[in-house]
């Protein structure tokens, strides 16, 4: 498959860019790779608990989260999945410390230790469902406008600019970096591109855990393999990823290492995706009629299964059925060691955890950026100037056609048009 050989040319290309398989045989390889695990961020999460105002009962609260707990580790990705409105993107929220409102209980540990907001905005990358790109930028030029925001202003603009090529050159974007991103009304790069360009963002600053919420929406299957497989090659460089997917293809879902599944806030199973669709043939006596067990696509398959339990109202018993099985018990010693494991946490780690700037850059560098790569490009963009410009031009030559000429008449009788114009342009002036 095209696709794979693909993958393997990412993975291949991630591992030299950052210094790892090139030793000069497979030890030296392997201790690379077990440096950067070393050196990467185990996440852990334990009784999360996440209540909002109830919208039915005034005065009470809703559980959107209900104990939830389990882990994340470095050089894995971590399939966060559930039927709609489980909980999946406020889980991923409060994991990347996004959520503001509400109230949380629980732990959440990154390396053993509480997360600051600092570490998180610093250390983390987050992305968004739906593309947040400025449209008139390139790609290219998008992803410099991330870099000059987001890395060190000590670093010289060459080092930079050879960051962002390596980060295009790992997702594939070399025939699309000099192509505007574009807009509704202005035609640029495909979907699929646009979503390996929020990526890159996210990488420009070399993050130690990604997050990443619904990849592959709005994409065909294809173009979210295509999309799932790049961001499977980021694990080579140790990073921890976790992503939330709804519908993944069989391909898609066997790129996945491990699998958390959410109904109604609770958990209902973690641990290795390999074993999911063992656990839920055994675990679920009532499966449904609708996709058959040897479909082969086992996260359409599980879906299907939770779903159909959920709608009979057996949500709470799937996830009581979970807290009693081996698997919770396995999974749950693993969690508790893993939350105690701070000493052996790498001294870079400490430093990043301990940082004390969100940002690197201070506020003049980033109104010098945001002159250099906005202002200057907004001003070339009619869907920019459009509704900014264009309506005052046309409220300006419909008031001078009414009141040309109107101030050569200095009599009384025309005083009252004289004020009214003057009004007028003072009153819509912008």
């Amino acid at each position: 498959m095209a696709g794979g050989q693909s993958g393997a040319r990412l993975t291949k290309g991630l591992s030299n860019s950052f210094g790892v398989g090139g030793g000069d045989g497979p030890d030296n390889e392997q201790a690379a790779m077990d440096a950067l695990v070393e050196n990467g961020v185990k996440v852990a999460f334990k009784d999360i608990e996440y209540l909002v105002p109830s919208s039915k009962e005034k005065g009470k609260k809703t559980a959107l989260l209900k104990h939830v707990g389990a882990y994340l580790l470095p050089s894995q990705m971590t399939a966060l999945m559930g039927p709609s409105g489980s909980g999946k993107t406020t889980l991923l929220d409060l994991l990347a410390g996004r959520k503001t409102g509400g109230e949380t209980k629980g732990e959440i540990l990154f390396a053993a230790h509480k997360p600051t907001q600092k570490f998180l905005r610093r250390y983390t990358g987050y992305v968004e469902q739906f593309d947040t790109l400025l449209g008139m930028l390139t790609v290219q030029e998008m992803m410099m406008y991330t870099a000059e925001l987001k890395r060190p202003v000590s670093e010289p603009y060459n080092r930079k600019k050879e960051a962002v090529g390596a980060v295009i050159e790992k997702l594939a974007l070399e025939s699309a970096k000099d192509t505007r991103i574009g807009n509704a009304l202005m035609k640029g790069i495909s979907g699929g591109q646009a979503k390996r360009v929020n990526i890159g963002i996210a990488l420009v600053t070399n993050p130690k855990v990604l997050f990443l919420d619904e990849p592959t929406t709005g994409l065909d299957s294809y173009t979210a393999n295509e999309v799932l497989m790049l961001v499977k090659a980021l694990t080579s460089d140790g990073i921890t990823i976790c992503a939330t997917v709804h519908s993944p293809s069989p391909c898609a879902f066997a790129l996945f290492d491990r699998l958390v599944m959410l109904v109604r806030g609770q958990l209902v199973y973690f641990g290795d995706r390999c074993a999911a669709h063992a656990y839920f043939q055994s675990a679920v006596p009532d499966k449904g009629p609708r996709v058959a067990m040897d479909s082969g696509n086992e996260a359409e398959w599980i879906t299907d299964v939770i779903v159909h339990v959920d709608r009979m109202g057996g949500g709470a018993a799937l996830a009581e059925t979970f807290n009693r099985s081996t698997l919770k018990g396995e999974g749950q010693e693993a969690l508790e060691a893993m939350m105690k494991e701070s000493a052996a946490v790498s001294e870079e780690t400490l430093r990043e955890l301990s940082v004390r700037r969100a940002t690197v850059t201070p506020f003049w560098w980033g109104l010098r950026t945001l002159i250099k790569y906005r202002t200057t490009k907004n001003y070339q963009d009619p869907t920019f100037l459009g509704p900014r410009v264009g309506d005052k031009l046309v409220f300006a030559f419909i008031l001078m056609s009414l009141y040309w000429g109107i101030g050569d008449k200095l009599t009384p009788d025309n005083f009252i048009n004289i004020t009214s114009c003057l009004f007028i342009t003072s009153a819509f002036h912008p």
